[in-house]
Parts: structure tokens; C-alpha cells; sequence
């Protein structure tokens, strides 16, 4: 890779991309997010270290404890967190598109959207010697 190759690896110009066709948003407790990754190369093959992927919550919501007194907490709650299955040490040739199928499902017990409260999906492809590609979006769970 020459110089200038690098340098607009650095700034994400022509190197490899990630694109997310999300199947199913989930709108309610125990419904599945079903998405379809691509990692679709550039102008020149780059290895993927991994692909991270995460589906959480964010914000402040309240729980009862066994006594029935409700308890406030803000932070995050992870559903799912963590380097997806085989996206480890993959070459990406160039204009190729590899795909990942993924399924997570939301807890029946999760708390509800609400102004304090966001559900997020969120894709990262670690590519080596490139800016790393990222997705993500946000959705209310409901009911």
C-alpha cells in the first residue's frame, strides 16, 4: 500500500465498508432484531480483525424489589455485547462482500422506551490500517 493509499485508509476513503440491512426492528418485550451485515471491501484487500456488535439500553428506568418499593437506575444494560461469531482475522479482498447474519431478542423483561430511556444497535468492523467502519441506530421498545 502506498503512502497515499494510507493516508485515505486513515480518513475511511476507498477501504473497506460495512452496510446493515436491518429485517426486523423490534417495537416490543421478547421481539427479535434480525439483521443482515456486509463488509464490503474497497479498492484493495484489508483484513478484519473483528466485527464488534452490540444491542442495549441507555438511560434511567425503575424496577420493584422484592419488598414492592421501586428502585431508579441510570446506566446502560447490555442484551448483547461482543466480537460476532467467525468475524475474526477475515480477509476482505477487494469489491468483494462478506455477510453476516444476525439475530438478537430483546428480554422480556427489559425496560420500556421512554425520554430517558433508548434502545441502540450498534455495528464496528476493526480493520487493520484503516478507519474502522461503524453502524448504528436506535429504536423504542414499547410494549
Amino acid at each position: 500500500m502506498s503512502f497515499f493509499d494510507k493516508v485515505k485508509a486513515a480518513a475511511g476513503m476507498d477501504t473497506t465498508g460495512i452496510q446493515v440491512d436491518i429485517k426486523e426492528r423490534p417495537s416490543k418485550r421478547g421481539d427479535n432484531l434480525v439483521a443482515l451485515i456486509r463488509v464490503v471491501g474497497g479498492k484493495q484487500s484489508q483484513k478484519m480483525r473483528y466485527m464488534r456488535v452490540s444491542l442495549e439500553y441507555s438511560g434511567k428506568w425503575e424496577i420493584k424489589n422484592a419488598d414492592g418499593q421501586q428502585i431508579r437506575i441510570e446506566g446502560k444494560g447490555l442484551i448483547w455485547y461482543g466480537d460476532w461469531p467467525q468475524s475474526q482475522d477475515v480477509m476482505i479482498n477487494a469489491g468483494e462482500a462478506k455477510e453476516f447474519p444476525v439475530t438478537l431478542k430483546v428480554p422480556s423483561d427489559s425496560p420500556l422506551s421512554s425520554a430517558d430511556l433508548k434502545y441502540k444497535f450498534f455495528v464496528r468492523a476493526d480493520i487493520d490500517d484503516a478507519k474502522d467502519p461503524e453502524f448504528f441506530t436506535n429504536f423504542d421498545v414499547t410494549g
